[in-house]
């Protein structure tokens, strides 16, 4: 059933006529067991919109035999032979369920044409001979075991192999015109900041191998809060810290700057919400303003840093992974970035204040070990434009059933700051 939000959503957007359906977890379970001639269940974790163009969403796709990675999209109808098209190249069994007439797919991964790597990982053949390129003619690869980790459809795809002879690797793939930015990325990170080796790429497929850290991946959300938790975060703080003060990471800008984002958020947020849309906007260019005035630093940043994006190992030393949106950029983006996820994870629930306060805190103290933090004016600036770009996200992870108040709330705290001093330090 929709929610009261998602059902105003689907009647201010006729363009799309499968947005009831993708929004309705329920329905669209029921619609595919419909398709199938079995029992199912749909699982929404990620969606992506754009207002009267396509809806986006992934999810898990339960059936007696097992559980599956699955997208579903929603096309309006000036798309419909862009749909018609890639249903027709897309590997045999790959495509679940269509509606053609409401420009409609459900499908497995190897149907994601925008990521075409994955259509050539399940094909054992061709799985084989694209694992050696990237590897090297190893015996293992014969029995190589792929894992699902992440899948953003039509972005990104990240998994574990595991070899019969040879190390656990982690597999990213890209969409083939992006690769190369995320390898030059990863492998400068590797070399100057101890973050995980890159073991091979394709670019021209769009897919690279790095080195699999053991240890467990630290997260606000893990009921984390004893001494040693918060050790380990005062760790990760210290290696974000080298990777922000190393001199031997060659890394280079990104052409869309964070002022740029802020603004494609608000837009986002008034298609969501349009009874804030004033409101959205003024608070949006007020951040976006700020943005390009202050002094620009380039130094190498993460990129999207949060907890998650950290492992610990037994010793208790972090490392970061996820490098592939390293670039030059301002320390404090960083910093704001992981500031915003652990505010986003308080108003969905998954974590409490006070953990989310000490972990912050921890962070920060395990930085200044390493190299003085960024002055509080800058990180202010920062944590305002994250927020604002996390106020989105409670509607995309589909974790809560008022989605509107959770954004709003992470609305009003960059408001908060906005009004601040430290916000407000230097405009004249």
């Amino acid at each position: 059933m929709l929610l009261p939000a998602d059902r105003a959503l689907v009647l201010r957007d006729p363009a799309l006529p499968a947005l009831g359906l993708l929004l309705d977890e329920e329905g669209l379970g029921t619609w595919l067991a419909d398709q199938r001639g079995i029992p199912v269940r749909w699982s929404t974790r990620y969606l992506r919109y754009k207002q009267g163009t396509s809806c986006l969403i992934a999810g898990d796709l339960e059936t007696p035999e097992g559980t599956r990675h699955c997208f579903a999209s929603a096309h309006a109808s000036d798309a419909l032979e862009k749909v018609t098209k890639s249903l027709r190249r897309a590997p045999a069994g790959s495509v679940l369920g269509t509606d053609p007439a409401r420009g409609l797919v459900v499908a497995t991964p190897p149907a994601d044409r925008d990521l075409p790597a994955l259509a050539r990982l399940d094909d054992e053949r061709r799985k084989r001979r694209l694992l050696r390129g990237l590897i090297g003619d190893r015996s293992g690869v014969r029995d190589a075991e792929l894992r699902t980790l992440r899948y953003k459809p039509q972005r990104r795809w990240v998994g574990v192999v595991r070899l019969r002879h040879g190390p656990t690797m982690v597999l990213r793939v890209y969409r083939p015109g992006e690769a190369r930015r995320a390898v030059e990325a990863i492998r400068a990170c590797s070399v100057g900041a101890g973050t995980p080796a890159l073991i091979g790429a394709d670019e021209s497929r769009g897919v690279a191998a790095v080195e699999h850290v053991q240890g467990a991946v630290l997260s606000g959300a893990s009921g984390a809060g004893e001494p040693g938790d918060l050790a380990a975060v005062r760790s990760a703080g210290s290696a974000l810290a080298r990777l922000h003060s190393s001199r031997d990471v060659v890394l280079h800008g990104r052409g869309t700057t964070e002022a740029d984002a802020v603004l494609v958020a608000a837009d986002q947020l008034v298609a969501l919400m349009p009874d804030q849309a004033d409101d959205v906007r003024a608070l949006s260019a007020k951040v976006a303003g700020r943005l390009l005035n202050i002094t620009q630093v380039r130094l190498p940043v993460h990129g999207d840093f949060s907890l998650d994006q950290v492992v610990v190992d037994q010793a208790g030393m972090a490392r970061l992974i996820d490098l592939d949106e390293a670039h030059l950029g301002d320390p404090a983006s960083d910093l704001a970035c992981v500031a915003a996820a652990l505010a986003r994870d308080t108003v969905l629930g998954n974590v409490s204040a006070d953990l989310a306060t000490s972990s912050l805190e921890a962070l920060r103290e395990g930085y200044a070990d390493v190299v003085a933090p960024p002055d509080e004016e800058r990180l202010a600036v920062h944590t305002a434009a994250h927020l604002l770009r996390r106020a989105v996200e409670p509607f995309r992870l589909r974790q809560t059933a008022d989605w509107p108040e959770a954004a709003g709330e992470l609305l009003t705290r960059a408001r908060q700051i906005v009004t601040s001093a430290s916000f407000m330090e230097g405009v004249r």
